[in-house]
């Protein structure tokens, strides 16, 4: 492997390409942090470092805790929340509500970014859920898991039908 390495980096300077061994990974490793994420090629898994999951629960607390924030402090946290989506499966879903909250608010009237936006319960249930379960759901497998069950169902006006292995259902 460090023949290789070699061999890539005479190949890249060859080429023109300006090469920063500070900002390089030039040994193997099996755990990389990069772009925000922690790769994990041994569990082949993809995660959020443990600072940034500390961050985003600490500055969900804060919010949930004033019961209000600005209209740019709560734009800032969705937009961290989102970024999290390859590794946090639920992300998305997780900040509907937040998101909801701030389109409101930019609807109802000429938001400026320094408006404040009272928290509502359902934004409040979202950032519970950053919380108290970021840290158990953060994490995403490359590698999917083997169906354990294939359902198909199709319906018309006329009737309908699920089969499943070799049992079928239907009714017209």
């Amino acid at each position: 492997s460090v023949l290789h390495t070699r061999l890539v980096l005479e190949k890249l300077k060859s080429l023109g390409f300006l090469v920063n061994p500070a900002k390089s990974s030039l040994e193997p490793t099996q755990r990389l942090d990069h772009l925000g994420f922690h790769f994990n090629t041994r569990k082949m898994t993809l995660s959020v470092p443990g600072k940034k999951v500390r961050d985003l629960r600490r500055e969900a607390s804060k919010i949930l805790k004033k019961g209000y924030t600005t209209l740019r402090a709560l734009t800032s946290f969705i937009g961290k929340a989102m970024a999290t989506t390859s590794a946090v499966f639920p992300a998305r879903l997780m900040t509907r509500n937040l998101l909801q909250l701030k389109n409101n608010a930019i609807r109802l009237r000429e938001a400026s970014w320094t408006d404040h936006v009272s928290v509502s319960r359902a934004a409040r249930d979202d950032l519970r859920w950053w919380i108290h379960n970021l840290k158990e759901w953060n994490g995403t497998s490359w590698v999917q898991s083997p169906t354990e069950l294939e359902v198909f169902i199709d319906a018309s006006d006329s009737g309908w039908g699920v089969v499943i292995g070799e049992q079928t259902w239907s009714c017209s």
